[in-house]
């Protein structure tokens, strides 16, 4: 034989069984660090996301605004009035509709998408067609919604 397994035994000892006790602590000193960086990223990719998805619905519901002040020279005051209604405010009947993370309501000139955590909103001006964030969530979705001090929603 080419290898002497008994010689090879003496010189190395027993072979190894398991991990040790350092080599486990080393390994979850990894994991929580790899953690501690990775999840504040994840959690700021998931509320633009949900961000992005507001801004989808809000650019909707504008745009079925301006057909209904087309056919009846004002703003709907109700989600029911519009006459083809977003999906997923299709069951809105007032001004207030909550749809997802989101609480959407109409109020003056706009529609407002409220997080369901009320550390900010989205607005959309039907009229000036502007688009801004109110809140101290809004320092997440930086270029993506520029940050407002306070939202336009005057009368018409």
């Amino acid at each position: 034989m080419f290898f002497n397994h008994k010689k090879l035994k003496m010189f190395f000892g027993q072979p190894s069984r398991g991990f040790t006790l350092t080599e486990v602590l080393v390994v979850l000193v990894v994991i929580a660090i790899l953690g501690a960086i990775g999840a504040p990223v994840y959690i700021k990719a998931i509320r633009r996301s949900r961000a992005s998805d507001a801004l989808k619905v809000l650019s909707l519901a504008s745009a079925k605004q301006e057909a209904y002040l087309l056919s009846n020279e004002e703003y709907a005051t109700t989600f029911s009035q519009l006459s083809a209604p977003v999906k997923g405010l299709v069951g809105g009947t007032g001004a207030t509709v909550e749809l997802g993370y989101f609480e959407y309501t109409l109020e003056g000139e706009c529609i407002i998408a409220s997080s369901n955590n009320d550390d900010y909103l989205i607005y959309r001006n039907f009229h000036t067609n502007e688009t801004g964030c109110v809140g101290a969530g809004c320092d997440n979705l930086q270029n993506l919604i520029p940050t407002e001090t306070d939202k336009n929603c005057g009368a018409v």
